[in-house]
């Protein structure tokens, strides 16, 4: 989505337009939504029945690395010929250069993501696919645990929020993300025009848009999951305004309302 910028930032009045809703396509095998599909990265998310097959289609990422991460439940993948068992935080790496699909079938109802974006030019192209776990696991000050499926020309995170906690306020320079709520209640907080703050809650299944420059924070209502795309992510390209030590007294006002 195009937004308005001004030489002092974003319009105030305008920053709420970049929370959406991807729409769910119902299938034999369960749904598929596709959250974002930019020249930057892409992400969809989908859900299989216990015992349905998932066909991915490398086609689909013509010209780009596809990377498929599993959330939750339990899945066996076929791909060439070849069994492969995927349970919570495997992943499978499609370099560019694959040719064919992957056939994922549920032993559990399960949730997957695929992640996709501009290729790399290492040894992942030579082997065409490869499976692996999520590195860099970690808790952070501002969020209780992270994980990190890839880091590439383009990235993509798990972040899991405790309810009442925050990250803090802060803009990038270079990177654009995405964020999707997988479960619990994302708390955002945007900055922009003169220092005007909106806050919005966003749901399961909604998204929003972070743009190079803009200014934002988020916390948990409840216990929240989200999975983050962007471009590359570097440590150096996140200036704090308020640290993440911070507590939003919005965040602990919406709590203790209920």
């Amino acid at each position: 989505m195009k937004i308005k910028a001004y030489d002092y930032g974003y319009d105030i009045n305008q920053v709420g337009r970049q929370i959406f809703k991807p729409k769910r396509q119902p299938m034999k095998w369960g749904y598929f939504a596709k959250v974002s599909d930019n020249k930057y990265y892409g992400l969809a998310q989908a859900f299989i029945k216990k015992g349905k097959v998932f066909t991915l289609d490398l086609k689909n990422y013509s010209k780009k690395e596809a990377v498929v991460y599993l959330e939750s439940g339990l899945a066996e993948v076929k791909i060439k010929n070849k069994v492969e068992d995927l349970k919570p935080q495997d992943t499978l790496f499609f370099a560019d250069s694959f040719d064919g699909s992957a056939g994922i079938k549920a032993k559990k109802d399960s949730f997957l993501y695929i992640f996709s974006g501009p290729p790399t030019a290492d040894n992942l192209r030579k082997v065409g696919f490869k499976k692996g776990r999520v590195f860099n696991f970690r808790d952070q000050f501002w969020a209780d645990m992270l994980w990190t499926m890839v880091n590439r020309e383009f990235a993509g995170k798990k972040i899991y929020f405790r309810q009442g906690n925050n990250s803090s306020l802060h803009f990038h320079r270079l990177k654009t993300e995405t964020y999707f709520v997988h479960s619990g209640k994302l708390f955002l907080r945007i900055r922009a025009g003169k220092g005007e703050d909106r806050f919005f809650v966003l749901e399961p299944g909604q998204a929003v848009d972070i743009l190079p420059g803009l200014v934002h924070q988020a916390g948990g209502l409840e216990d929240t999951t989200i999975m983050e795309v962007s471009t590359r992510d570097y440590d150096a390209d996140a200036f704090l305004i308020e640290s993440e030590f911070t507590k939003m007294p919005q965040i602990l006002e919406r709590i203790y309302r209920k």
